[in-house]
């Protein structure tokens, strides 16, 4: 009688569906091995190892497992649509190489193999292996099927093609659409701006979520002179869920109306970060800075923990007053909770300590920021310039260019004028002469405003 396994297999089944760490992703695995569970039933128990590993995420440890499956489960579209969909959002380029690779196999796609492909294709605007998968489904008979038939239509209007989509979704019969189908097809007819399409085809939706209202009232909140549709809206929800609460608040605070929001916010039931921050954010682009570091303390004080948003508000409110010993205090809060600290936010504290008038601290922020953007690198030039360091701000361009940072015309217009404020008009001439040979940047109607006050100091 052959030994009975040291951990019963219900048990490694429950470990497999809560794995929460690649760790124990990879436990559960040896003791699949060393138990002899998985050699007698290497398909069934191999794909439920494959999904923990994509939901961890862990895609390293998911294509190594992958790459040495026996027969049956190599051939299974299970295990090929599990990889597709765990390289899906973070490496697009892979996810479609397991596609390909599926094809050349002869593993035959099922009717979930097209949504995990087209939302790959989504991830890449342009891509043309979307359409390539369209006609697959179609060949297989499979695009007529409701998880297919919503991925084509959030694919093309992903790649803001909402004509195809609609074609999409008109060829789908009543039994094939439900609510994802319509939400998708609202939500492409938004991101298109497309507000009148998307207004007829809410109008004539059979059922509605909280999603469909809150896709609705973010457009119209978007749109110019289309804040008070979205409040129309707002007031004809049945339920209002905080999505729509903070969808309606950013509406009024992306046309000024701070007054509005200040009011809507207050007399939410329940809040949460995003709420906080487009509040503060909205106080900072009216340029009452005053009113959003207000609200950043006050959020603090509510035990709420900021988020990138709130952080850069709080952060360019101080830039805008001048206010450099609460900026530091923010500075050193920020490291103290290790609160998202990422570019945008160290960029962010770089152009406050130059408005500050402290280049030494904007200058050891960036010099030991692991990745720098375009926008980190024309902060700290601006910042030289305006501060008539403008040999600096010079020679910080061509180390951007030695690093072969991105570049953009802003970089160029900065280091432009940062020798024009200088009267640096040789090295300024031969920048803007750089510009479109060696830079790959055509001059704009600015560029050329900057070279006629260079050429003023010559």
């Amino acid at each position: 009688m052959p030994p009975r396994p040291a951990v019963a297999l219900p048990t490694l089944l429950a470990r497999l569906r809560g794995c929460a760490s690649a760790a124990h992703a990879l436990q559960c695995h040896a003791l699949l091995l060393t138990s002899g569970h998985l050699a007698a039933s290497p398909l069934r128990l191999s794909n439920l190892l494959l999904l923990a590993l994509a939901s961890v995420p862990a895609p390293a440890h998911a294509d190594a497992f992958f790459a040495r499956l026996p027969e049956p489960a190599a051939r299974d579209p299970f295990s090929w649509n599990t990889l597709i969909r765990v390289h899906a959002a973070g490496s697009p380029r892979r996810a479609l190489l397991y596609l390909a690779r599926m094809r050349q196999r002869g593993v035959a796609p099922d009717a979930y193999t097209f949504p995990a492909a087209l939302k790959v294709c989504g991830c890449a605007p342009g891509c043309r292996v979307g359409f390539l998968v369209h006609a697959d489904a179609v060949r297989r008979g499979l695009d007529g099927h409701l998880f297919t038939a919503n991925a084509l239509i959030t694919f093309y209007c992903r790649i803001r093609d909402c004509r195809s989509g609609r074609k999409v979704f008109d060829e789908a019969s009543g039994s094939v659409r439900d609510l994802v189908s319509w939400n998708s097809m609202v939500a492409g007819y938004v991101a298109c701006g497309e507000m009148e399409l998307a207004q007829k085809l809410f109008n004539e939706m059979p059922q509605r979520d909280a999603f469909s209202w809150a896709t609705m009232i973010d457009g119209y909140g978007k749109q110019a002179g289309g804040v008070d549709h979205a409040r129309d809206l707002f007031d004809q929800m049945p339920d209002r869920d905080l999505v729509c609460w903070n969808s309606m608040i950013d509406g009024y605070a992306r046309h000024g109306r701070m007054d509005e929001a200040k009011t809507l916010f207050e007399e939410m039931p329940e809040r949460n970060v995003i709420s906080w921050s487009v509040v503060i954010d909205g106080y900072v682009k009216c340029g009452e800075s005053r009113e959003a570091l207000q609200y950043f303390q006050s959020m603090l004080r509510c035990g709420v923990r900021p988020d990138r948003v709130a952080a850069v508000g709080a952060v360019t409110a101080c830039a805008q007053l001048g206010a450099l010993e609460q900026g530091r205090w923010l500075h050193s809060y920020l490291e103290k909770k290790k609160v998202l600290f990422d570019v945008v936010v160290q960029t962010a504290f770089i152009d406050m300590y130059m408005k500050c008038g402290r280049l030494d601290l904007a200058m050891s922020i960036f010099e030991n920021m692991a990745e720098k953007s375009v926008v980190t690198w024309n902060v700290m030039i601006v910042g030289l310039g305006t501060h008539g360091y403008g040999l600096d701000a010079v020679r910080l361009f061509h180390r951007m260019e030695t690093e072969r940072a991105p570049m953009d015309d802003l970089s160029v217009l900065a280091v432009l004028t940062a020798s024009t404020h200088a009267g640096l008009v040789s090295e300024g001439l031969e920048i803007f002469h750089r510009m479109k040979k060696d830079f790959g940047i055509n001059p704009k109607v600015e560029h050329y405003g900057s070279l006629v006050d260079l050429l003023g100091r010559a």
